[in-house]
């Protein structure tokens, strides 16, 4: 029998002979249910945290405009199209109601102290989706095959420890799996029949997988070369270009895709700035990346083995090759959206396991085809042998149903197996975030790199290191441990750590950074993890006495001075400039504002925080410039008047203390506390007209029924006693 034979013979089976309760529907029944346990498994207490995924919640989570009127659904964010952003908005919307009518939310700011409690319906979201991925790739198979390979192709979807994993968590790429596998659904039907309804649908499905990530437009060129190879020449071809059903179906992505992203024309510089980013970082990389390894040998010998198996990668090869050498082209349709999404993600420098989601559900249903085929071929082949011709043949086919399941099935299930146990383990960063909580006292100060552990902003204050993933060399100078001494923990950890140390060449300033800590500073915790646990090792370290410095050395603020990101620099002096005066640095506040200053010298809180030290190092001419410097660029606030008018009465300058109390005054009757200051000047020069006066003004701005108002009408008939 020839090859050709083979392939057709297998893919013109009739419907499997299933008989009695267990039909082809209850199968794939019990494949979604199997497929729904393996992705809602542990999908709660095993993953109490949510670290590098989660940006569609936490982009609808903005939406709400806490604390201001109104909500914003501008996401201001464009890396992403907002699909999916707008699913977990309705998502959370939906929480809130039913929780507010259970009684779960008093109001909608117990909802907005909740963003813990959306968490597991977020994942859910995307759970579900997967479990719609494993229906269509039932319903594609049975299109392009048979319902033997329909059932194969869902249960080798439900399984996938690839698809099994991402569906875990809150990322675009599940929904943006189902949305393509359902769009070549339809173009599959429109390949077969060119009907005008298979055209529109399959717009309307591109249009989604485009809205949940850009990548999704690349169906476009599937749909069009698909349309092209149904007529009958060249000229033909290119004529049908214009034709209805395609430009309507072109029309109809565009306008989904569109109606979901309206900010995309609101806000075109964003989004401009955004996908601009997106695509200098997908063709520059990631700090991490092996560049030794091209992307191609990444995903085509790395991440494919491991999320089909080797046994399931050979078949599937096998069988494209039979397809590609016997010209099916019924089959080229499931052939060429792999073939074109795999040519454009392996030319980007940046690489992910998450990049090849959409295609995993296609080769799965071209492996399906030659899993059934093998097997009619191996159960042939036994048949001929006398052990098998002389017994029932039903003994073959089991013999072959357990190599072939063995071969496919094993690696599969023994990854799944691997995953659920690794989210069971406590992520190493949920371990130190714990002991974190029961040695270190609130109010503390953690300076932390990159590592996805979030803080309670009530509980402890957080320095934030700068990370680059992208050229990260430009993070160098924060890279000091010089700089955090002052703070009470520093995190460190080798997901950064490991990273420069894979190119110590181009991150060689990085380097000593690591070893400062290892060997001046105490560490705390090692948290390492441990068989099918989840996370970076994490090291914990406090400063010694010995690391504390009254002033910062002045060559850490020259090397800023090469960072060409100002707002990013004065982001962490700001942090930074909190941090050392809550320890009292005084001197080390005052360079850090100084350098601020000097580079935004119209940033008003920097110069009156500069005032304030010099006043309280007693440098009050010094502070006295910072504030007239401050007045000029906005000359009214009455609070600095008021204590611009108490240093100069300090300095003996009672005068212009009192123009500039005065001023204040003017500016802002109701500013309380230049009052006192005027009440004391006049009573010393026992000047009761202006003292009378002042306490009138002052009674004036009170509280009906302050205890302040009474002290102040007491003192007011005092003086006017003693004034007669």
């Amino acid at each position: 029998m020839s090859n050709r034979k083979t392939v057709k013979s297998s893919t013109s089976v009739g419907k499997p002979k299933v008989k009695g309760f267990f039909s082809e529907h209850i199968i794939l029944f019990l494949l979604l249910s199997l497929g729904l346990f393996l992705r809602v498994w542990n999908i709660g207490w095993g993953l109490p945290e949510i670290y590098e995924e989660a940006t569609p919640l936490v982009k609808a989570w903005k939406m709400w405009n806490w604390g201001v009127a109104g909500m914003e659904f501008n996401p201001h964010f464009f890396n992403y199209p907002a699909l999916t952003f707008y699913l977990h908005l309705a998502l959370q919307g939906i929480n809130y109601l039913v929780g507010h009518l259970l009684g779960i939310y008093a109001s909608i700011d117990t909802f907005a102290a909740s963003l813990s409690t959306i968490v597991i319906p977020a994942r859910l979201m995307t759970s579900l989706f997967d479990i719609g991925t494993v229906i269509t790739v039932y319903l594609l198979a049975l299109e392009a095959a048979n319902r033997r390979v329909a059932l194969v192709a869902a249960a080798l979807v439900a399984i996938n420890p690839l698809l099994v994993a991402q569906a875990h968590y809150i990322t675009v790429d599940t929904p943006l799996t189902f949305f393509v596998t359902l769009s070549l659904l339809f173009i599959f039907r429109v390949a077969r029949e060119g009907d005008r309804r298979s055209y529109l649908l399959a717009g309307l499905c591109i249009g989604l997988a485009t809205a949940t990530k850009y990548t999704g437009a690349f169906l476009l060129v599937v749909l069009v070369a698909v349309h092209l190879q149904r007529s009958e020449s060249f000229t033909k071809a290119l004529r049908s270009l214009m034709s209805i059903p395609l430009l309507s179906s072109i029309a109809l992505a565009a306008s989904v895709f569109f109606l979901t992203n309206p900010y995309i024309i609101v806000s075109f510089d964003e989004f401009l700035r955004d996908f601009s980013f997106e695509q200098y970082h997908v063709g520059y990389g990631h700090l991490g990346i092996d560049t030794s390894q091209s992307t191609l040998s990444y995903y085509l010998f790395d991440v494919l083995p491991a999320g089909l198996g080797w046994g399931l990668y050979s078949i599937f090869l096998a069988t494209a090759l039979t397809f590609i050498r016997q010209k099916e082209k019924r089959y080229y349709v499931l052939f060429f959206f792999p073939l074109l999404y795999l040519a454009i993600v392996s030319s980007w420098q940046m690489r992910a396991e998450r990049y090849v989601l959409p295609i995993i559900p296609i080769i799965i249903v071209i492996a399906a085809i030659g899993v059934t085929t093998y097997w009619n071929v191996f159960r042939g082949m036994l048949l001929r042998l006398d052990f098998f011709r002389n017994r029932n043949a039903q003994l073959s086919g089991s013999v072959v149903a357990l190599a072939l399941g063995t071969l496919i099935l094993f690696k599969p299930l023994a990854a799944d197996y691997e995953f659920h146990q690794s989210i069971i383990v406590p992520d190493t960063r949920v371990v130190a975030k714990e002991w974190i909580k029961t040695h270190l006292p609130s109010g503390s100060t953690i300076a932390t790199g990159p590592y996805g552990i979030q803080f309670s902003e009530s509980t402890y204050r957080v320095l934030d290191i700068p990370f680059i993933a992208v050229e990260a060399e430009r993070a160098a100078p924060f890279y000091d441990s010089r700089w955090y001494e002052d703070c009470d923990l520093l995190i460190a950890s080798d997901y950064d750590y490991g990273r420069f140390a894979m190119d110590p060449k181009k991150y060689g300033d990085f380097l000593p950074y690591y070893d400062s800590l290892r060997s001046s500073w105490k560490l705390a915790l090692e948290v390492k993890p441990q068989p099918h646990q989840q996370g970076p090792t994490i090291w914990l370290y406090q400063p010694t006495e010995a690391l504390i410095h009254l002033r910062f050395d002045a060559s850490l603020f020259e090397k800023l001075h090469g960072v060409d990101e100002s707002l990013r620099v004065s982001n962490f002096l700001r942090d930074l400039e909190n941090v050392v005066s809550r320890k009292g640095r005084q001197e080390k506040s005052e360079q850090i504002l100084r350098e601020i200053l000097s580079v935004e010298p119209s940033n008003m809180n920097a110069r009156v925080k500069l005032a304030r030290i010099l006043d309280t190092t007693g440098r009050y001419d010094q502070a006295l410039l910072q504030l007239q410097m401050a007045l000029r660029l906005e000359p009214i606030h009455a609070d600095l008047f008021s204590y611009a008018g108490e240093i100069l009465a300090k300095t003996g300058h009672d005068r212009e203390a009192e123009m500039s109390w005065l001023k204040a005054m003017q500016l802002n009757p109701y500013y309380e506390p230049l009052y006192p200051n005027l009440i004391g000047m006049y009573t010393k020069r026992n000047d009761k007209k202006n003292l009378i006066a002042t306490y009138q003004r002052y009674r004036g701005i009170l509280h009906p029924n302050s205890e302040k108002l009474r002290d102040v009408e007491e003192a007011l008939r005092q003086i006017e006693t003693n004034s007669r």
